[in-house]
């Protein structure tokens, strides 16, 4: 019997336990910790970034272990890219996620949050002037803003003003691929 929204190995699901690793309910850093992450602050290979949610969304959805919003999560997952967060963000992963539209169990919606949560570092908004379509997304910009080389990873550029900080699942990898 499968859990209500539950797939096959290669969902969602599948996909859920392959980037966050077999034991969903205990989860471990796979290369950093929040303490590892912030005594490595002045590594230059590590790459910060604040992950919109449609990047996450569309990472825990796909049947494609090559696409690039899984590869993104991948990267989360093994401390190539140390995710930055605030409380708001936090909190607009636990919503969107949770959308009966998505499916997802909660089970692999808090692993995903917790994991983020482990490998990342919680950071303050900066404040920008700049005009965005969608007022909810400027956390996501302004918390990019809160770390220099920071990046915001997401599938919705035209929601943010035209940057070097604000790229695509795919430009991120080929960042990481650049290193």
């Amino acid at each position: 019997v499968q859990a209500p929204g539950a797939r096959d190995e290669n969902g969602p699901q599948g996909l859920t336990a392959a980037i966050l690793g077999s034991g969903l309910g205990d989860i471990e850093p796979t290369a950093f910790t929040s303490e590892d992450v912030m005594a490595a602050t002045f590594n230059e290979e590590l790459i910060y970034a604040v992950i919109d949610t449609n990047v996450i969304v569309s990472a825990l959805l796909s049947r494609n272990p090559d696409a690039a919003t899984v590869k993104v999560f991948k990267a989360v997952s093994d401390g190539i890219i140390c995710p930055l967060f605030n409380q708001e963000i936090i909190e607009e992963y636990m919503d969107v996620l949770c959308r009966d539209k998505f499916k997802l169990p909660i089970c692999h919606i808090e692993s995903v949050v917790k994991k983020i949560q482990q490998l990342g570092i919680m950071a303050e908004r900066v404040h920008s002037s700049e005009e965005f379509p969608d007022l909810d997304d400027i956390v996501f910009y302004e918390v990019a803003l809160s770390k220099e080389d920071a990046y915001l990873v997401t599938g919705n550029t035209k929601h943010f003003p035209k940057s070097p900080i604000v790229v695509t699942p795919a430009e991120m990898m080929e960042i990481i691929l650049a290193l």
